[in-house]
């Protein structure tokens, strides 16, 4: 999906997932994905994007780090990483693309995946 038509007519929406660190390795495709209830069901680009920044900031282990090749502090996961993160997002999830994201956490990551779907995709009566 690239035409920005689709969801500004409505007809594309997304679902999105919430998936704790499988120790096993195993991760979830598309497919399966589908086929279950999403954890939230987001209209817009917007919305979806403000979601996984959201979700970050209530997740995601900040910590500071030093950066290479400078005597330079930094923060992961603070305000300025979060709203760089969420135009980046953004910039996605206008052309109806899908967007997917670890977040790292204590001892484990958080796995946010944001699914395009259309309304040919859509098991659920999401409108």
């Amino acid at each position: 999906m690239d035409d920005i038509a689709d969801w500004v007519d409505d007809r594309m929406h997304w679902h999105a997932y919430v998936e704790a660190d499988d120790p096993r390795g195993g991760r979830s495709d598309r497919t399966e994905r589908l086929a279950r209830r999403p954890d939230r069901v987001l209209h817009t680009p917007d919305d979806a994007a403000e979601w996984v920044a959201e979700m970050t900031r209530k997740h995601a282990l900040r910590r500071r780090i030093r950066l290479l090749g400078e005597r330079a502090w930094a923060e992961l996961a603070d305000e300025d990483q979060i709203s760089r993160d969420l135009e980046r997002d953004l910039e996605v999830l206008c052309h109806g693309h899908s967007l997917h994201t670890d977040v790292p956490r204590e001892s484990d990551w958080l796995r946010l995946h944001v699914e395009a779907v259309d309304d040919g995709e859509c098991g659920l009566t999401c409108r």
